[in-house]
């Protein structure tokens, strides 16, 4: 898996091939290989929910040259942090 790593942003490449059942075991995975970004300070909950927004407009055919790949940042806007919660729970049960 290719992924990137800076102070406010991790970037992981073609992220709509990973599984749901994955999110968690690759972000614990980056995290500890690279514990420094400020990216860590939101919850794998939260990453996992973004994630798991992209694979679903991915799956959707929503800009897929965009959502082929995911970038979690920190820190969020308050209008990222309320879709994501909403349509985080729903988008993990429209995608693989």
């Amino acid at each position: 898996m290719k992924y990137t790593v800076s102070k406010h942003k991790v970037h992981i490449v073609d992220s709509y091939k990973v599984s749901r059942r994955d999110f968690r075991q690759v972000l614990e995975g980056i995290r500890s290989a690279r514990p420094g970004s400020e990216v860590w300070k939101r919850s794998i909950g939260s990453l996992c929910r973004e994630w798991a927004c992209h694979n679903a407009a991915y799956r959707l055919g929503f800009k897929r040259s965009r959502t082929k790949d995911v970038d979690l940042n920190h820190p969020q806007g308050w209008k990222a942090r309320l879709a994501y919660s909403l349509l985080g729970p729903l988008a993990l049960i429209i995608i693989k």
